[in-house]
């Protein structure tokens, strides 16, 4: 297996083969965010690591734009992508069952592709994304907003090996995921620690029902060993997808639990209302609705004199 390989990014666009300088300078900083938040998506659960980024995170990110040339009406962007195998070999030392790490051969671009893919198809269920990830995808509206039927098309070699195009309709349909995911939301949770996985300060809970949910420990895993295979109470905040459904915890701490099976907190809270975008609530204005249907339409029939006279009592 190489540790890096070659992997194409072709744009169409109004232009053909010749485009402006700025709009391939819009994809290309817009290419690697977005690769680099799929890729701690689909290893951590996460798209975004607080504090200082972890060595493997710059290591898989590490794409290096090799040249571009024109075929037919399209602008070939060539890259060397490294493999997550080489990158971050630690991912694959410690195995579960709980979440298995991305392919060994597989690329941050690979993993950007895929969540076009779930994107695109309107896919509110998905791992591959959460709200960051949907954030650097639309950072590819600089594109659209030049060349509103560009296309960009993410050669990958996993899941979706020949192309998955990424359209100005897949950036508004990541606004749209966005503005349908409900706000995250204080948590209590009681179940058993089933999981422990240090490499990536994650955690998996059994719930009373029978499922499971994954989480992140903000804290120092070592405090977890104790309470591995216990019930415990979890303290954080739950996150959802746009589905409603929980995708995560984040959790700030974990602590024994009694045995009681009346826990109060034994049940995944249901989300609360999602935000509306701005978009929704938009109305145009016509010249019978809005401020127009105002303008010229005072509804008493008093003259201009009588209305200052009664301003000047007011005052």
């Amino acid at each position: 297996m190489a540790d890096v390989v070659e992997q194409q990014i072709r744009l169409a666009t109004r232009y053909g083969a010749r485009l402006p300088p700025e709009l391939v300078q819009h994809v290309l900083g817009a290419v690697v965010p977005a690769a680099r938040a799929a890729t701690v998506m689909a290893v951590e659960g996460r798209g975004v690591l607080p504090g200082r980024r972890p060595y493997w995170v710059g290591a898989m990110s590490d794409i290096r734009f090799r040249a571009a040339t024109a075929e037919r009406d399209e602008l070939v962007l060539m890259f060397e992508a490294p493999c997550l195998a080489a990158a971050a070999p630690h991912l694959y030392a410690q195995r579960d069952f709980w979440r298995e790490p991305p392919e060994k051969d597989a690329t941050a671009l690979d993993l950007l592709s895929q969540v076009v893919a779930d994107v695109g198809a309107d896919n509110r269920d998905s791992d591959s994304y959460d709200g960051h990830v949907l954030r650097t995808l639309a950072r590819f509206g600089r594109v659209f907003a030049d060349s509103a039927d560009a296309r960009i098309a993410l050669c990958g070699r996993m899941a979706h090996p020949a192309r998955t195009e990424l359209t100005a309709r897949t950036v508004d349909q990541a606004h749209a995921l966005t503005g349908a995911t409900p706000p995250p939301r204080a948590l209590r949770l009681v179940g058993t620690l089933d999981m422990i996985r240090e490499s990536i300060q994650g955690f998996a809970i059994r719930l009373e029902d029978g499922g499971e949910l994954s989480g992140i420990h903000s804290g120092s895993m070592a405090e977890l060993a104790p309470l591995f295979g216990r019930r415990v109470l979890v303290h954080g905040r739950l996150i959802y997808r746009p589905s409603g459904r929980a995708l995560r915890i984040d959790a700030e701490r974990l602590e024994a639990a009694d045995d009681s099976p009346n826990s109060l907190w034994t049940r995944l809270p249901e989300p609360p209302p999602g935000r509306p975008l701005a978009v929704t609530l938009r109305r145009p204005q016509t010249p019978r609705t809005g401020i127009a249907a105002l303008i010229g339409g005072w509804p008493g029939d008093e003259t201009d004199e009588e209305i200052r006279e009664r301003l000047d009592v007011l005052s």
